[in-house]
């Protein structure tokens, strides 16, 4: 019956072409990768100028081998692939169950081959062979379908390739050359129209975001505790030019949306609670209700900061804590240089940096650290 040779990997197949992009426990002798979607893929017609047609990206938001640690693992748990500039699936590494070989056609050379008993050419092809040229172990796994970039994410800049399209209720906005973010309360807002009007057109119109007037994202959570510090909570301020006691707050007051620092006549009123950095949004003598920090998962800005907001729901990732007086943020499998560095940047929204402070500060952003204050009173 027929049969077909197959050999080892040449000395040629298992050197990369190029330096592997993939983090390291993906990497293979020869580069190979394994992508698995759940569904189909339009690709563009391919330019006749052009040797290949780049048709998306992957982006692994949780590795960065300068801050993880090299047995952490969590970032294989999120991987996004974008496809175009308007779409984003979302996915995950996983372990095979068994290791997968991949072989691939060979012309037949003119070498002695090592004979293993059995093994003859009477029966096969003369002129073909195989080679195995990669044994994968991991594969990268898309099961969703693509869904519109996520408020708060990257969509623009500089260089960037991914997607531009933010959701209906939020615009793109240009924090620096390098980065533009999806800010919710962003997009443009139809014009108002008169109370006899029995029908409505929406009429598009520019929104400007400045540091002074951050986007308004809520309307309030409460009516909140006022400008007396209340009974086990603090004000947090920066200490450092150009925020030298600037509040932590959001705009609008003791709503959800962005953290923010701004002036001492809107300072909210905090507590650290088992990790949860809480604000207090309920008045004097109401059943206490909170608002909880929320720190995004996903890297922003210069790929070493995360965003944070407040929300009516818990935190999830990390753990805030008081340095002292200041205020520090960590989470398992990254490791920060400085747990208590901050940026302050276009808005005067918070990021969190996962940097080493006072080192490579994007464009638009200060460096901050922010600490405990608890006099009766907010002041400047």
């Amino acid at each position: 019956m027929p049969s077909v040779p197959i050999h080892l990997p040449s000395a040629s197949a298992t050197s990369p072409r190029a330096e592997n992009p993939l983090p390291q426990l993906l990497h293979t002798p020869s580069g190979l990768a394994l992508i698995e979607i759940q569904g189909t893929i339009h690709f563009p017609p391919p330019a006749a100028s052009v040797a290949s047609t780049q048709v998306g990206k992957l982006v692994f938001p949780h590795y960065n081998p300068a801050i993880n640690d090299p047995s952490d693992t969590k970032w294989m748990k999120r991987v996004y692939m974008y496809v175009g500039k308007g779409q984003r699936m979302t996915g995950e590494c996983k372990k095979l169950p068994k290791p997968l070989g991949v072989m691939r056609k060979r012309e037949k050379m003119d070498v002695e081959d090592v004979e293993m008993s059995g093994l003859g050419d009477e029966d096969g092809a003369k002129d073909e062979e195989l080679e195995i040229v990669e044994v994968v172990k991991y594969k990268i796994v898309f099961s969703s379908r693509p869904e519109p970039i996520r408020d708060w994410q990257q969509c623009g800049g500089t260089n960037w390739s991914g997607e531009t399209a933010c959701s209906s209720s939020a615009g793109c906005v240009k924090i620096n050359d390098y980065y533009s973010q999806c800010q919710p309360g962003a997009a443009p807002a139809p014009a108002p129209t008169s109370a006899s009007t029995l029908s409505t057109v929406p009429i598009p119109t520019s929104t400007t975001v400045s540091p002074s007037a951050p986007t308004t994202t809520s309307t309030p959570a409460g009516t909140g505790p006022g400008k007396t510090l209340q009974s086990g909570y603090y004000w947090i301020r920066g200490v450092a030019a150009p925020n030298f006691h600037k509040y932590f707050q959001t705009n609008p007051l003791y709503s959800t949306g962005p953290a923010l620092l701004g002036d001492y006549t809107t300072a909210g009123q905090f507590q650290v609670v088992s990790g949860q950095l809480v604000q207090l949004v309920s008045a004097p003598g109401e059943p206490v209700k909170l608002l909880y920090a929320v720190v995004s998962e996903e890297r922003s800005i210069n790929g070493m900061s995360l965003a944070v907001s407040f929300s009516e729901s818990k935190n999830t990732y990390g753990t805030f804590a008081w340095g002292g007086d200041d205020l520090q943020w960590s989470v398992a499998g990254v490791n920060r240089p400085n747990k208590s560095a901050w940026y302050v940047c276009t808005g005067q929204k918070l990021y969190i940096n996962l940097g080493n402070y006072l080192y490579q500060t994007p464009s638009g952003c200060a460096d901050q650290t922010v600490h405990y204050y608890n006099d009766k009173t907010a002041n400047n």
